[in-house]
């Protein structure tokens, strides 16, 4: 079984990859993973969106297939008088970046062809792409 997971954070191998530095969360996402890569009937593959990507790209590490793809980002970055700029872009023009950002992870679903896909979260879009794709989604909610 194929099986695709939408991350909110980047995994250590996408660290190493991209020279990112040290993992800031989701110790227990890649937990998961390394329980579930365990098993030889399951074949794993990890999305995550970042705002610093250009072009989607995979690779491979220790068996699991991983996507890093753009991910639109917020339009103004900073606090204070920032902020209320950024929520009104956001709210104006969200639609417009979401649109970009899911058809970002319908393409990341139809390359890699997955059984199941998993998002990690309402935080992001990826549960809008449920319409858009055959596999079934599951979306994980913790709070």
């Amino acid at each position: 079984m194929k099986i695709l997971w939408f991350s909110p954070v980047p995994l250590p191998a996408v660290l190493k990859e991209l020279s990112l530095g040290a993992p800031y969360g989701g110790g227990w996402i890649y937990s998961l993973l390394r329980e579930l890569a365990r098993h030889k009937h399951l074949e794993m593959a990890v999305a995550w969106a970042s705002p610093d990507c250009k072009a989607r790209r995979s690779f491979t590490a220790d068996g699991v297939q991983y996507y890093v793809y753009p991910e639109p980002g917020r339009f103004v970055r900073g606090g204070g008088v920032l902020r209320k700029a950024t929520e009104q872009l956001d709210y104006l023009l969200g639609p417009v970046r979401n649109r970009r950002a899911v058809a970002e992870a319908v393409a990341v679903v139809d390359d890699y062809g997955p059984d199941l896909v998993h998002a990690f979260g309402t935080e992001f879009s990826y549960g809008l792409i449920a319409p858009l794709i055959r596999p079934p989604l599951v979306v994980w909610i913790q709070g």
